[in-house]
């Protein structure tokens, strides 16, 4: 049976593919070293338009509209420039809602072509590029400790990793992101309290890393400036004991945060990278994700949520469970040396 696979592996090579959503300009080489947070591309999506009818605004005819104008073709303009004013009793102004270029005075009305800020690409983590894809992006290269999540808010930073987490059910709390974390990447064990995020903005911290997030907090932290990536889920879980002991044991290392968000079908998910030194060449894309004995898997649903155990058996047949569900399942060991039954459905791979 097939069944979905996470990386918490503390050595390998990885390579990423990174892509525009749109054709633009790829601004790197092959062989280039870049930085996680390093524009390696650009692009400038459609323009948008927006149309200011004047006439309506003078309360004028569209013919005497015309003469009230203020502004000309390809002038620039910024929010709550003034388009056209009418003066006398009752006087009216007619303002530009938006900033950007005039493309079109007529007919007492004026078009405004909403300047639009640049698509930009960045790496992601830090590492070489070894491919150019024409117009789209690069492929890099990096080798390090790779701990990869089930949720991240879409931004991307580097940074020294501080370890606030004492185990794995550590629960952060406001008090403890002050100005002694500024400018680190925290790792720390589930976060309930918006306060906590608030303050990781105000102490302009590089990245959070937690092992579970209160999922009323997952609009706010959508929002934050810097990236989050959510390890384990949602509500209370305690870290993975495997990605925990790999994390907390590169304190005070550099970090890169990829918080993209988790598309499986694109084969993209939220990544953290510890940079290290001679990495297997291997693509961990290509990782086996069969269920078989030997493999190590984390339970993905309750009674046993979260933990790392190891597939001692395939069961053969058909298993009743206490809960009253007929699934496949295996026969795995925990960490702690206990033996349980699971559904294949409950696992994922972690390699």
């Amino acid at each position: 049976m097939f069944a979905p696979v996470t990386h918490i592996t503390p050595l390998t090579t990885v390579r990423r593919t990174r892509l525009l959503p749109v054709p633009g300009d790829v601004l790197v080489r092959t062989g280039q070293t870049v930085r996680a947070t390093e524009v390696i591309a650009t692009a400038i999506t459609s323009p948008k338009h927006v149309m200011i009818n004047v006439a309506r605004g003078l309360g004028l005819s569209e013919d005497e509209a015309d003469q009230y104008i203020e502004r000309y073709v390809e002038e620039e303009v910024v929010a709550g420039d003034v388009i056209a004013t009418r003066s006398g009793i009752g006087k009216r102004i007619v303002r530009s809602p938006v900033e950007g270029t005039i493309k079109l005075i007529t007919a007492g009305q004026v078009l405004v072509q909403v300047k639009n800020e640049p698509i930009e690409l960045r790496a992601g983590f830090p590492g070489t590029v070894v491919e150019l894809i024409h117009e789209r992006g690069a492929v890099i290269s990096a080798t390090g400790a790779l701990v990869q999540g089930v949720w991240g808010n879409g931004k991307i930073n580097f940074g020294l990793l501080n370890v606030l987490a004492d185990s794995p059910d550590h629960v952060l709390s406001p008090d403890q992101v002050n100005v002694g974390v500024r400018g680190a990447v925290i790792m720390a064990g589930h976060c309930d309290q918006a306060k906590t995020l608030q303050n990781g903005a105000e102490n302009r911290i590089r990245g959070l890393i937690l092992g579970s997030l209160a999922p009323e907090l997952v609009s706010r932290a959508a929002r934050m400036p810097y990236p989050i990536v959510v390890i384990d889920g949602f509500y209370r879980l305690p870290m993975n004991e495997v990605a925990y002991k790999l994390l907390s044991t590169n304190n005070q290392r550099d970090v890169a945060l990829n918080a993209e968000a988790f598309q499986p079908l694109k084969n993209s998910r939220p990544e953290i990278l510890i940079p290290l030194p001679g990495g297997e060449d291997s693509d961990v894309s290509l990782a086996n994700n069969v269920l078989s004995p030997g493999q190590r898997v984390r339970i993905v649903r309750a009674p046993h949520r979260g933990k790392i155990a190891t597939i001692e058996a395939i069961l053969p047949n058909i298993i009743f469970f206490p809960n009253g569900l007929r699934a496949p399942g295996a026969r795995l060991r925990l960490e702690n040396g206990d033996s349980i039954q699971a559904p294949l459905a409950n696992l994922e791979i972690i390699y």
